[in-house]
């Protein structure tokens, strides 16, 4: 299916959900299905962002800055993941205790507001990871229209480029309790000593960045065509995440690596 049937296949999809919740975080994803529902279906659609400390303080405001630009329909809400003991245990499937609490309340403000569909900005790619969080967008009964189209995350910067819209090319991100190996207790004390460590180093010039936590020691992965760059800035890189609350500071050789705890999970079992 060319990109064109796949753009009309989406308008389709949306259309015939009447009205919509999108599950809006502000990356290119979602951005884009928000503001495509808004183009689609005027008035009947509501963006909603989840606020927690597993985000970064960098990706919330990007959502909320976006939605004024594109004076979408637009809530932010609170989530209590950080008040769940499943979810804090970190288990490789953190994600699906996560979406549940997501999706619960989306479905309530969705009752609330007589709104017909839920919608995520889950993509054609995202089927080939380790994720979770799906089977919890299958109870709850989550639509998916990306995906659904057949729309790939390239096809939709592409489209997303021409749309002008500002964050087309922002690399992709994920929450901050990635960042921790599965097994360890999530905590708030690291989700924000997490984010003070990657902040300062993506205003350096690392977009592409996850700085992962093992006590003591942060990892940082980054492309490895950073790598000369990193060995410039050391000194500073070093500065800042001791700051942050590091005693010893890596450089993972093995480069930047999407979901890197994730090995080997893709088939395992969720507990029940």
């Amino acid at each position: 299916m060319g990109l064109r049937e796949k753009q009309t296949k989406l308008v389709s999809l949306l259309r015939s959900y009447g009205s919509i919740l999108v599950a809006y975080s502000g990356g290119i994803d979602s951005t884009f299905l928000a503001v495509t529902a808004k183009k689609i279906l005027g008035e009947d659609h509501l963006a909603v962002t989840a606020v927690s400390a597993i985000h970064s303080g960098d990706e919330t405001r990007t959502a909320l800055t976006i939605a004024g630009k594109y004076n979408l329909n637009h809530l932010a809400i609170k989530t209590g993941e950080l008040k769940d003991k499943a979810f804090l245990a970190n288990p490789p499937d953190r994600c699906y205790h996560c979406k549940s609490l997501l999706w619960r309340e989306m479905k309530k403000i969705a009752k609330a507001k007589g709104i017909s569909a839920i919608i995520d900005g889950s993509t054609a790619d995202d089927k080939k990871e380790y994720r979770p969080g799906k089977a919890a967008s299958i109870k709850y009964g989550i639509k998916s229209p990306l995906a659904e189209a057949g729309l790939t995350k390239a096809e939709i910067r592409s489209l997303s480029k021409k749309m002008g819209l500002p964050n087309w090319n922002a690399p992709s991100n994920s929450c901050l309790a990635t960042r921790i190996p599965y097994g360890q207790k999530i905590t708030i004390p690291e989700l924000k000593r997490i984010g003070r460590a990657e902040a300062p180093l993506k205003k350096m010039g690392f977009g592409h960045l996850r700085v992962r936590h093992h006590g003591d020691l942060a990892r940082i992965e980054i492309p490895t065509a950073q790598f000369n760059q990193a060995l410039k800035l050391k000194n500073k890189i070093i500065e800042f995440l001791r700051e942050a609350g590091y005693k010893f500071v890596t450089l993972d050789l093995a480069g930047y690596q999407k979901g890197c705890y994730d090995d080997g999970k893709k088939n395992a079992k969720r507990k029940t």
